[in-house]
């Protein structure tokens, strides 16, 4: 099993930070929780717009979505935020071609799939520093140590889901926790230089028999 492996960002990403927060309307007493995923059913997006409107935390919060409508359902999703009262509490921003930047200016990533391979998306949310909160499939939970560098949680199920979310949103210490060791585990486990020997690796042993 060879992993997929993620280059570093430059650092010029995270000093935009501010500057992309601004341009959200996002203030910074704000914790801002981003969802990179393109607009398909499996990838639960309607779960996480179902989990929001059960978020009972004591401080504010904003969701953003990235991802192009690939499954032309960001209608029927914007007319569930409305259905569930939280239209002015998730943004849907479409495809961005600069997703560091936006990843940098956020305190939390989740991935809410109903089913995955080895996702790059959380593999560069974690790059970025935040603590993800992810569904059990695929190889989310090869990525994300539960209770370590984030949570895993059943797909499907909204309130888990909200109340994993809310936990982290209201413990600042635990995010920034989860962020630097999420960090480290994708610089030392899941690094583009430890993707590249491993198929070295195996050039050299068929090569070589």
């Amino acid at each position: 099993l060879i992993y997929n492996g993620i280059k570093k960002y430059s650092q010029d990403v995270f000093l935009k930070r501010n500057d992309y927060r601004e341009e959200l309307g996002i203030t910074a007493e704000t914790v801002l929780i981003c969802m990179v995923a393109n607009l398909i059913p499996y990838k639960g997006h309607s779960d996480l717009i179902k989990s929001a409107a059960l978020l009972e935390s004591k401080n504010k919060w904003h969701i953003i979505l990235i991802g192009e409508d690939s499954g032309n359902i960001q209608q029927s999703l914007i007319e569930l935020t409305k259905e569930y009262k939280v239209e002015d509490k998730i943004s849907f921003l479409g495809k961005k071609n600069n997703v560091p930047c936006y990843l940098a200016a956020s305190d939390i990533g989740v991935l809410t799939s109903h089913q995955e391979g080895f996702s790059n998306a959380l593999l560069e949310s974690m790059l970025a520093g935040l603590p993800m909160i992810v569904t059990d499939v695929g190889g989310n939970p090869e990525a994300v140590v539960d209770s370590k560098t984030g949570y895993v949680v059943p797909p499907h199920n909204v309130h888990e889901l909200a109340n994993k979310i809310s936990k982290i949103i209201d413990k600042p210490e635990l995010r920034k926790e989860f962020g630097v060791l999420g960090k480290k585990r994708v610089e030392t486990k899941f690094s583009l230089a430890n993707c590249v020997s491993e198929y070295e690796k195996v050039y050299d042993l068929v090569l070589n028999n």
